[in-house]
């Protein structure tokens, strides 16, 4: 789920002072399309911020708690 041009060019670079929830695909019966999921979502929160967004992802946010929890966290 790489950003496209669009939504990195638009970007300043200048801190934000609005928060973006960033939703994305989670739930799957295979924990690997999960994790792969979370991974592109992550590195997508992680560009926004780098970019100086303030960004909220449920599922960047929670993955690895509910991992650490032995829970399938599931946000669809």
């Amino acid at each position: 789920m790489p950003l496209g041009g669009s939504v990195i060019s638009r970007l300043s670079g200048q801190r934000s002072d609005r928060l973006l929830y960033l939703a994305s695909p989670y739930s799957h019966l295979d924990p690997w399309v999960r994790e792969e999921r979370y991974q592109a979502v992550l590195f997508a929160a992680a560009k926004l911020m780098s970019a100086g967004e303030i960004v909220f992802s449920p599922i960047a946010h929670s993955h690895e708690i509910g991992k650490r929890l032995g829970r399938t966290v599931d946000h669809d």
